[in-house]
């Protein structure tokens, strides 16, 4: 399975871990098979650590919440718009799991966090 580095605001992988966002908003998408796991790394305003992990189950290419109202981005179709000029994908989030504890960069052998995603 593809497996992935994401980084993220500490209140948007708060809202993931408590199931209030089902849907990740990224200019970009592995262009790899699914399913594919992400892992989570806390930006430094929050831990400066990966603190958890998902599956993306599906990717939809021009998401809009008005085309998807089942799933739940935490933006408005506007911001949605305004980020990825109606391009933006939507990674549809499941299996989630909050690590007990944080693992550094290091221990997964990577020196720095990327600026979106990158493979692992």
């Amino acid at each position: 399975m593809t497996e992935v580095l994401l980084s993220l605001k500490p209140k948007w992988w708060e809202k993931i871990a408590s199931g209030e966002k089902t849907v990740e908003i990224r200019k970009t998408a592995p262009n790899r098979r699914l399913p594919f796991k992400v892992l989570v790394y806390e930006t430094k305003e929050g831990r400066g650590a990966i603190v958890g992990e998902f599956k993306v189950r599906g990717v939809i290419k021009g998401f809009t919440n008005s085309l998807y109202p089942n799933l739940r981005s935490c933006l408005t179709d506007e911001e949605i718009e305004a980020y990825g000029h109606g391009k933006a994908y939507g990674w549809e989030i499941s299996n989630v799991r909050k690590y007990r504890k944080p693992i550094s960069l290091s221990e997964i052998g990577v020196s720095r966090a990327p600026q979106s995603w990158i493979y692992l």
